[in-house]
């Protein structure tokens, strides 16, 4: 979960405005002290937005913020969002439905919540569960933009009938590997993880600062010591 902001589109001190970006595929949780989802401002016009999720825990904040100078040429569709949109800057809250009427945005984007998406949120594991409103809920590409041909573990997409929503397109599992780790570190990814029937998953083992890895066992069988497998 991200305690900061999430992704943000702005000027500051830069030579112009975030303008003309892809925002696609992306799953973004933000943690209860942490800012909007996605944040547009300072005249950052031309974004165009599709195939993500976005959900916040904060009590307020939500998952799409824009202001009025950045609204000229947006596009938003196809994502999987909160009731709690802004289209002034984060002066006013709104619901998605007031989102649409105001924006004219997100017409097939659906509000869903991490437990309905998630394979396992108490693992932080974030890809799709059979049955997630996500799965193929997304579309090929958008105002001219395309969508990203592979997902983050290099799965091709679309991988079923659509276009999933998020980071991962689902896999039905044939095989769930258990990952745990001892004190001091951590396994990446964690808890229960699906893998196609001849198919593969890495694993990142993390120590934590001044520690080292010892051993790794696979299916009761050591296999030394080593950071990825």
């Amino acid at each position: 979960d991200n305690h900061a902001g999430g992704i943000t589109l702005f000027q500051i001190d830069g030579a112009e405005p975030a303008m003309y970006n892809t925002v696609a595929n992306n799953t973004v949780l933000m943690a209860s002290n942490g800012r909007w989802c996605i944040n547009i401002n300072s005249g950052s016009t031309s974004n165009t937005l599709f195939n993500n999720i976005f959900f916040n825990n904060h009590s307020t904040r939500g998952s799409i913020a824009i202001d009025a100078e950045s609204l000229a040429g947006f596009k938003s569709d196809y994502n999987v969002v909160m009731d709690r949109m802004s289209c002034d800057g984060q002066s006013s809250i709104i619901t998605l439905a007031s989102w649409r009427s105001s924006t004219g945005q997100d017409a097939h984007s659906i509000v869903a919540t991490p437990t309905q998406l998630f394979f396992n949120l108490a693992a932080s594991n974030y890809h799709l569960k059979a049955g997630s409103p996500a799965i193929n809920a997304g579309t090929s590409g958008l105002n001219g933009r395309s969508a990203p041909t592979s997902d983050l573990d290099a799965i091709g997409r679309p991988s079923g009938a659509g276009y999933d929503i998020g980071s991962y397109e689902y896999l039905a599992p044939s095989h769930i590997i258990t990952a745990t780790a001892g004190g001091h570190g951590a396994i990446v990814p964690a808890g229960s993880v699906p893998v196609l029937d001849g198919g593969s998953r890495q694993f990142t083992i993390v120590p934590d600062d001044y520690y080292a890895v010892s051993n790794v066992v696979v299916d009761g069988v050591s296999i030394g010591s080593t950071n990825q497998h």
